[in-house]
């Protein structure tokens, strides 16, 4: 039974979004995941065997450390006004982009606000660095899970940041 107040994403009239629609809408994912080479970063220090997945940490994968910190706010302005509220475009790429950038933006917050966690909460060293690589690797795996979804042309639901996007997002 569909509750009164569930989301009802727009129907697809018996025809798949666009190839390159759902291509694009997979853009905002990685640019999105430029801030997980902190969190390989902290796996690469604990565990030696990735050593072979150096690429990671990389001197091109750094690049977007060396970008202004007004980068992220031009994006995401240039996201909204050039993607977001252009009606014209379809909604699967509108709610792909919004999804994408309060996805980052949870991240955000919860690296700033972990920062006021006791020291206790980490258990150590050690401690600290398992939280940051399980938080990393919760990240990377709800944006695989939101690229694959925008591939196939669906709507993913993460719980609570679906239906903002979908508000943010609607027609």
């Amino acid at each position: 039974m569909e509750m009164p107040w569930s989301i009802r994403y727009p129907a697809s009239k018996g025809e798949m979004v666009k190839w390159w629609w759902r291509t694009l809408a997979c853009l905002p994912y990685l640019i999105s995941l430029r801030d997980t080479w902190k969190y390989w970063e902290a796996a690469y220090r604990l565990c030696p065997s990735l050593e072979r997945f150096e690429f990671l940490t990389s001197g091109f994968y750094r690049a977007f450390d060396r970008l202004p910190r007004w980068f992220v706010m031009v994006y995401f302005t240039a996201a909204y006004l050039g993607v977001v509220r252009r009606k014209e475009l379809p909604h699967f790429l509108r709610f792909n982009t919004v999804m994408s950038m309060l996805l980052e933006n949870a991240i955000q917050i919860l690296e700033t606000t972990s920062s006021f966690f006791p020291f206790a909460f980490y258990g150590g060293r050690t401690g600290y660095q398992f939280f940051w690589i399980g938080l990393g690797a919760l990240y990377i795996l709800t944006m695989l899970v939101c690229m694959g979804a925008s591939i196939i042309g669906k709507y993913v639901e993460v719980p609570i940041v679906s239906e903002a996007a979908f508000i943010h997002s609607k027609m």
